[in-house]
């Protein structure tokens, strides 16, 4: 009960105005919600030139101890890796599936893909909605929705695919709405676009930002920064980070698909 009347105290002072306050992500400068980044609650500005080699792409590493940052790397044509800095071994492995009937269409190791999957998510087809588990169980199967705890990721804007949000449920009990927000279009021929994550009614912080490298690529996607929540514990952090992880590498194979379908025409 005194966790849940700590985190109800929380959320109430964070949404009391612009002072200074010891929010759920750890002491922070608290503004009225304006949907804009702001400099001291938002990881710094990764390179926006496009025409860079992986050679010359900044390092996946950030100065700000507040956020876990990623390299973003391609395995193969197909698959990802996320990696501490551009020459370390894989922390993450991303397998995404496009033509196999029945498997998941992203699934999530924690290292190597010979690693049991800790995550996996589904891109809806036709009027489905798209979904993303996270294993909570030992188990390492995938099949059925056994030992997975199962979330929608929707589409929230209208006619392009701008905006697309979720909810998770934290140990406290409470349910947070969250939104995936496009800040940047793709370039010509590019398969992915500049994403921030924000809390809904909280948005002037960043918990996660997904930055494109450069257009010629042949190593290097992308930088991922995560917000790091202390406050939550250990368990309920790497939790929410899985949720990060699963909701952005989707989100990047539906633009990559969207890429495939554009070239065909």
């Amino acid at each position: 009960m005194a966790t849940m009347e700590l985190h109800k105290l929380r959320h109430r002072r964070a949404h009391s105005g612009s002072s200074s306050v010891e929010s759920d992500y750890g002491p922070q400068k608290t503004y009225p919600s304006t949907g804009t980044d702001l400099s001291a609650t938002s990881p710094a500005e990764y390179s926006k030139i496009s025409t860079l080699s992986d050679s010359e792409i900044p390092p996946g590493e950030s100065t700000d101890p507040h956020y876990k940052t990623y390299s973003v790397h391609n395995l193969d044509m197909q698959n990802i890796t996320l990696h501490a800095n551009q020459d370390g071994p894989a922390l993450y492995t991303v397998i995404n599936s496009t033509f196999t009937a029945g498997a998941h269409s992203v699934v999530l190791h924690k290292g190597p893909r010979t690693t049991p999957p800790i995550g996996a998510a589904n891109i809806a087809t036709f009027k489905g909605t798209n979904q993303f588990g996270v294993r909570t169980g030992a188990s390492t199967a995938l099949e059925g929705m056994e030992g997975m705890v199962w979330e929608e990721l929707r589409r929230t804007s209208s006619w392009t695919h701008g905006t697309y949000a979720f909810e998770w449920g934290w140990a406290d009990g409470e349910r947070r709405k969250y939104e995936w927000r496009r800040t940047s279009h793709p370039l010509k021929l590019d398969d992915q676009c500049d994403l921030d994550l924000v809390e809904m009614g909280r948005e002037g912080m960043v918990l996660a930002r997904y930055t494109r490298g450069s257009l010629i690529r042949w190593t290097v996607r992308a930088r991922l920064e995560v917000r790091v929540v202390d406050e939550e514990g250990e368990e309920e952090w790497e939790k929410w980070q899985t949720v990060v992880l699963l909701t952005v590498m989707l989100l990047v194979e539906m633009s990559r698909r969207r890429a495939r379908q554009r070239k065909k025409m």
